[in-house]
């Protein structure tokens, strides 16, 4: 592989390189030997066969697209360059594609390559280049030269190094640009207002910066199916009626969690018959959840830890045959849960649901035991914190892995004997009018981590194997605060070695849940 070094040629060789390079790169970088371009120019000319073979060049395009890549080389290190033809660089991580017809270099993708460096500006000489693709990098500074690549369609930056606000006179030029991915940098400051009216933008994913201001400029795009905006600053409302307005038929995803947005949720939103995802959670929303009836793809809605008020809308129990997961945890919702009165499955929304979380509201009621006894994929149920009473089924669906139904006060029955095989968190704490004895069944469920039942009128001993499955794995489990590092919790009359108390003389309202667990990939509080 050639040195990134600086190369030692005679003068003659190297001028005719830089002669013909002169135009493309800064003229500053030529009177410094050691400058990526100058390294390139001295390896074009002195050793590299395939330029030598081809210079003075027939092809400019194809040779000013060498010299770029070249550059790259030299500015960001890495194995890249030969005397190959360039559409022939790269392996199975550095992935160089060019056009059929005249080998001009159309993509570019170098993903995790540890890169540590500023993109040249000289990229802005592939002419034909369609897609830019280098995310989890050590990628910084400012990459202007995209403005310049006027057939660029797709721009992946995503996990590096950029910060500061978005340039406002690169848009003019990015016409064709479909899929924008500046996710997980730290770019900040408002959305420039060149950036409105991108016509073929369809994927704007923009997550986890620093991003402020207003999101207006969304319905500007009129191709946007694909919004991931969440982990930002953004604030202001989204405006009823008007935002998304000429998109309801295109958009697929909309990730708006984890900002600053307040007023009430656009009612026109939740009729987009495309809509897969609806995420708003962690923002300031205020209001009630608007009625919805045609979401017929919907997988996942999540409008936890906001404002919302009123109860909860009937139709999300008969309209959204595709739900997975639905979290409205931690609002001010009251009233009756409404779902699953009827006991029909098959014309359900939750025939799919695998994660319900209901926690942190003012519900009050009973629980309808249809959704802890037929939903044949439910994974996690929990709606710890509210006043909800009803009798613990004694049956409950096998796929069960958390069942949250602690500080509901109001919860009697006993524990049944046969509790879903896969059972990882059992929370039945501060529910008085749970009665009977601890279950010896506890001790076959594999997958124990978190066991609570303090704060109820259960008795009996915990087994002591019980013990060993939720104490033995404590570092795969996320700690809870304030309880201590072990994870069994029961209080007299339950005679438990391994237990301890949540706080000393603890009350139903100390021992509320807090902190989080995780299950699989999804977290609730």
């Amino acid at each position: 592989q050639p040195s990134r070094s600086p190369i030692t040629a005679p003068p003659a060789v190297v001028q005719n390189a830089v002669d013909w390079l002169f135009p493309y790169s800064n003229e500053s970088v030529w009177s410094e030997p050691t400058s990526p371009q100058f390294q390139a120019a001295t390896w074009l000319g002195f050793q590299d066969e395939n330029w030598q073979t081809h210079f003075p060049p027939n092809d400019p395009v194809k040779m000013r697209g060498r010299y770029a890549l070249a550059v790259l080389h030299f500015a960001c290190g890495g194995d890249l360059i030969s005397s190959a033809d360039e559409c022939d660089w790269g392996d199975d991580q550095w992935k160089i594609q060019c056009t059929e017809t005249n080998k001009h270099v159309e993509r570019i993708s170098f993903d995790n390559m540890g890169l540590a460096c500023k993109l040249p500006e000289e990229l802005g000489l592939l002419d034909e280049l369609r897609q830019l693709r280098m995310p989890s990098n050590n990628l910084h500074g400012s990459f202007e030269f995209v403005s310049r690549l006027e057939k660029l369609n797709w721009l992946d930056l995503r996990n590096n190094s950029y910060s500061g606000p978005l340039a406002t006179d690169w848009w003019a030029n990015m016409r064709p640009l479909w899929i924008l991915d500046l996710s997980h940098n730290n770019f900040s400051g408002v959305l420039p207002s060149t950036m409105a009216g991108l016509p073929t933008l369809k994927h704007l994913r923009l997550a986890n910066n620093s991003f402020s201001g207003p999101v207006d400029i969304l319905s500007t795009f009129p191709s946007i199916s694909d919004i991931q905006l969440d982990h930002n600053q953004f604030s202001g409302p989204l405006v009823d009626e008007t935002f998304l307005a000429d998109n309801l038929l295109r958009i697929s995803q909309l990730s708006l969690n984890d900002n600053q947005l307040t007023g009430t949720i656009p009612r026109n939103v939740l009729e987009s018959t495309r809509l897969l995802g609806f995420n708003l959670a962690n923002n300031l929303f205020t209001g009630s959840i608007p009625d919805a009836s045609n979401l017929p793809r919907i997988r996942k809605i999540d409008f936890s830890n906001n404002d919302l008020s009123g109860t909860l809308p009937e139709s999300f129990g008969r309209n959204f045959f595709e739900l997975v997961h639905l979290d409205l945890s931690r609002n001010k919702l009251e009233g009756v849960i409404p779902w699953g009165v009827d006991g029909d499955v098959d014309n359900s929304s939750f025939r799919r649901i695998q994660t319900l979380y209901l926690d942190e509201n003012l519900l009050t009621g009973s629980i309808p035991s249809f959704l802890l006894t037929s939903l044949p994929s439910l994974e996690a149920f929990s709606v710890s914190g509210n006043l909800l009473d009803g009798t613990l089924p004694q049956r409950m669906t096998d796929s069960l892995e958390l069942l949250n139904l602690g500080a509901c006060r109001n919860i009697t029955g006993t524990i049944p004997e046969e509790l879903p095989p896969k059972l990882e968190y059992l929370l039945l704490n501060c529910n008085k009018g749970l009665t009977g004895t601890v279950p010896s069944s506890l001790s076959t469920l594999l997958n124990l981590k978190l066991l609570r039942l303090d704060g109820t009128s259960v008795q009996g001993k915990v087994d002591e194997a019980v013990c060993e499955l939720v104490m033995g794995d404590a570092e795969e489990t996320t700690a809870i605060a304030p309880m201590p590092t072990n994870y069994l919790v029961a209080r007299d009359p339950v005679d438990c070695i391994c237990c301890s108390e949540c706080y000393e003389q603890a009350t139903c309202d100390s021992c509320r849940l807090k902190g989080k667990i995780r299950l699989g990939n999804e977290e609730f509080y």
